[in-house]
């Protein structure tokens, strides 16, 4: 099993700022919630993912559309 990287508080605000926010997910959203560090982020993102919160798959498309 994967370490945990990020703590409840920030997952929880996180999770508040895309939902007020109506933001899909993608790195930079939580990028702007969080400090940097790219494995927390994805953990993240796989929860979110996980609790319907955002998709992924619409997210991945979208950021190798870019």
């Amino acid at each position: 099993m994967e370490k945990k990287l990020y703590t409840e508080e920030e997952y929880a605000r996180v999770k508040w700022y895309l939902i007020s926010a109506k933001k899909e997910g993608a790195q930079d959203d939580i990028f702007s919630v969080i400090q940097r560090g790219y494995l927390k982020n994805r953990q993240i993102r796989v929860r979110l993912h996980n609790e319907g919160v955002v998709d992924l798959v619409e997210i991945q498309e979208a950021e190798e559309g870019l």
